[in-house]
This record gives C-alpha cells, structure tokens and sequence, in this order.
C-alpha cells in the first residue's frame, strides 16, 4: 500500500523544501500528493489548451515538484481542481468550467506532461479529478453531482488521451457531508462513469474524533470505509473499485502529540484491513504558521508511528507470486530514483539474489531497460533451490543503486524452513 503525505508548502513552495524532502525520504514514503490548480496554472486561455508546453502555462513549481520526487523514488498523486476565471465566467475557481473541453483539454495538458515521454520532466502515475466536489465549498453548482460526472467524464478522457497508463481517481470526497449519497447520485446520472479508483477523505466528524469513531451512514470515515467501496462498486456496476484515501490527519491541541501518534498507526492499519485500499495519505509533513491544521509529522512522536507504518507497507518492496517456479520469471522493479535527467532511454545493470532453506543463489551480468514509468522489468531465471526470498539490484552508468527486497510465494503452500 503507497504510504504518503500532502504538504505543498512545504515541499514545493517553501524556502525549506530541500530540507522537507530528506524528511520525506527518512520517512519511508512512497507517494506524495500535490494540488494543482487550474486557476493558477493557466490564469490566461492557452491557445492550444492540449499542449503542455503552451505558453499560457505555469507549470515550474509542478514540474520541480515532480522531478524531485522522481529523484528519491517517490510516486506522485496530482489532484486537479480550480477553474480559471476565464472558463467559468469570471467567477470563483469552485465554480465549474461553462465548457467540460476546457477541462478536458487541461487534463490532457497535464498527463502529456508528467507521461515520461520527455527526459527532462518526471512522471506522474495518479491523477485524481477536483477536491472534495461533494461540498459547495470546493464545488459550487446548482446540481453537483451533475456538475460534477461532466468533470470526471471530461477529466479521465483527457488524462487517457495524455497518458493512457496514468491511474484516474474520482471523489476526493469529503467525509461528512454524505458522500455515499453522493456517489448514488453520481450512478444516476451515469453508470458508467469512468475512473480506475475512488478517492476518499475519511477524518472524523468531530473534534478530537480519532480513527474508531463510526460515522453516520451515508458519512463515510475510516471504519466504513469497507461498506463505501461495496456501496461504490455496486452503484456503478463493478466487481471492485480501488480507494485511496488521499487525505486523513488529527490535530494538536485537540490530541496530545501521543495520541496522534498512536492514532495515526491505528488509521493505517484501519485503512490496510480493507483490500481495496492500496493508498493512504497522511495531511502535512510540517506545522505551518498560521495554518488551522497542526498535524505536522516532523518534530512530533508520529512521525515515528509514520516512518514504521510506511516501510512496513512500501509497495517497492512486498511479495511477487511464482506461479511457474521452472520457468523464469519477470519482476517490475521501481526504481525511478536511478533515472538519469535528459537521457532518453536508460539500461541498468542488474544483480539477484535468491535465497531458500539452506542456500543462495546469485546472479549478475544482466541488464535491463528503464520504462517510461521509471519501473525496469527484470528477468529472474529459476535455479536449483526453492526459493523464498529475492532481492535485486539495480546500478545505472552513474554508479548509484537500488535494492528491493521480495518474499517468494510458490503456487502451492510449501513447509517453512526448520
């Protein structure tokens, strides 16, 4: 499961972000999310609205952003909202576009960008569409959940046509303003809307609410979050939906810096025990003067509970099932970290180890080609052993590694070793 943080004030806008990202990096984290507003990214219309590279865009903060996190191995979530005074009537940036193109035509713009067909730039691998849209506050429409289905048909069309294999969320809904009688409404007006996952905000309802505290049906926090995905995959009709909760996080003083640690390792593990939830997304790295939420991790004993809730869960790591133990098998390895800035294609020198009861394998001398997506598919070739453990190892030209450890699952339940 991708464990992270969103804290663009500090890692994309503050004068400590470089300080902020060797934090982040300590962490374990293994995805990052980040605002990106319409309204600022293009206050002026672009005259070719597809293209990422129009000079009507600001994208320099985004395109940092991106890049760094791409240098320390960390995947990125884009959540896209805020219309431009110019497509929505001069009106505020809740209000939506007069025309789903405009929207649709910036989605592409941004997936174009972050789609690892430029050297220079990183990749994005989540794009959610618009902020908690089951509020007036973010989503200011006479009929929302109309409003909002032409926004997610508009976006996930534009984010496919930039980057078919970037992952699309819809929701990013709030907790406590009906969100599941949000999501019929949406099934209403389209079954068959389309997104790769759902995205949820779950904090508790009140106060000084703490991740055991159930909700109100149709509010949604974390211990139903198992009853929302049912409730989502049966209102559009599918045998499964992916959440990602893309913004939980409790708040000094309400809670002492004790319990939110303790809290905060709970909500995790809250989170894990749903198989559809495959992210979960803690709400500021950093406190920030002036900001209502002081929920920081650095400086406070959560950051403790995050650091070992997050390495306990890196998907870089984990498990990769054998189905075929005589025959070689292909692992994709992340290791975006290694790619070298501006070159177009990239190979890397790879070393393995398999490990079984009472002996080891190694295996050097390979290479493989980095993907677009920064992961590398590596071929492993079986050997005379069972093997239980696999740990690879990737070098680029420049010299610098990544290790990603695995645990080997057989086809069929074999002894452990005595």
């Amino acid at each position: 499961m991708y464990v992270g943080v969103l804290d663009d004030q500090a890692l994309r806008w503050g004068p400590g972000r470089h300080a902020a990202w060797r934090q982040l990096t300590s962490s374990h984290a293994s995805v990052v999310r980040t605002i990106v507003d319409w309204s600022h990214v293009a206050p002026t219309r672009p005259r070719n609205a597809r293209n990422p590279f129009d000079r009507a865009y600001r994208f320099g903060d985004v395109d940092q952003l991106v890049a760094t996190a791409e240098r320390h191995g960390v995947q990125v979530l884009v959540t896209i909202w805020g219309t431009p005074r110019w497509a929505n009537g001069h009106r505020r940036p809740n209000v939506p576009p007069l025309r789903a193109t405009d929207f649709q035509a910036f989605a592409q713009a941004v997936a174009t960008r972050y789609s690892g067909a430029y050297p220079t730039l990183g990749v994005v691998k989540f794009i959610s569409i618009w902020n908690e849209p089951n509020t007036r506050r973010f989503l200011n429409a006479r009929n929302r959940p109309a409003a909002y289905a032409a926004l997610v048909r508009a976006g996930y069309r534009g984010v496919k046509a930039g980057s078919p294999h970037t992952l699309v969320a819809a929701g990013e809904t709030a907790a406590s303003h009906c969100p599941a009688r949000f999501v019929a409404a949406l099934a209403r007006i389209d079954r068959n809307l389309p997104f790769d996952a759902w995205a949820h905000h779950p904090y508790p309802a009140a106060v000084g609410g703490r991740p055991d505290d159930h909700e109100s049906w149709p509010d949604v926090g974390l211990t139903g979050l198992g009853r929302f995905e049912v409730h989502i995959s049966r209102s559009f009709r599918r045998a499964r939906t992916p959440l990602w909760v893309t913004e939980y996080a409790e708040s000094r003083p309400a809670l002492s810096s004790a319990q939110i640690s303790a809290d905060l390792r709970r909500a995790v593990a809250l989170a894990h025990r749903v198989p559809a939830v495959t992210m979960f997304i803690w709400f500021m790295l950093q406190n920030h003067h002036g900001e209502p939420w002081q929920s920081g991790l650095v400086g406070s004993a959560a950051f403790d509970s995050f650091r070992s809730s997050a390495a306990a869960l890196d998907p870089r790591n984990g498990v990769v099932r054998w189905q075929q133990p005589r025959r070689p098998l292909v692992v994709r390895v992340s290791a975006s970290e290694l790619r070298i800035h501006g070159a177009a294609t990239q190979n890397l020198a790879v070393t393995y180890t398999l490990t079984g009861c009472d002996s080891e394998l190694l295996h050097t001398g390979d290479t493989a080609r980095m993907q677009r997506d920064g992961s590398v598919p590596v071929t492993v070739l079986p050997g005379d052993l069972d093997p239980q453990r696999l740990v690879i190892t990737l070098r680029n030209v420049a010299g610098r590694m990544v290790a990603r450890h695995y645990d080997v699952v057989p086809p069929t339940a074999s002894s452990e070793c005595s």
